[in-house]
């Protein structure tokens, strides 16, 4: 998934099945996977994969952070899994 130009520059910090963390520079990009609607206990697996991820992040102060991936959640409605990524993405952001 790493271009080879970039693979000397490149560190895989952690990779589990919800989340994935590398450092490609100075950016620590996060790569998350969350459940989708309908899920057995969607909201506590989503604070504890994105708490757990961003916990990771954190740890390399004075880098850049991407946060991607697959949310299965519309961002920008007020549903109880958006508004729970959102959250816990803007008590992390400096």
């Amino acid at each position: 998934m790493i271009n080879n130009k970039l693979r000397k520059v490149t560190v895989t910090v952690t990779s589990s099945e919800p989340f994935s963390v590398i450092i490609i520079g100075d950016c620590v990009i996060a790569n998350i996977y969350l459940p989708c609607g309908g899920t057995e206990d969607r909201l506590l697996i989503i604070e504890d994969v994105l708490t757990d991820c961003l916990s990771w992040c954190e740890r390399f102060p004075g880098c850049n952070y991407i946060i991607a991936g697959d949310f299965n959640a519309d961002l920008q409605q007020s549903g109880p899994a958006s508004k729970l990524i959102n959250s816990i993405i803007c008590q992390h952001s400096s």
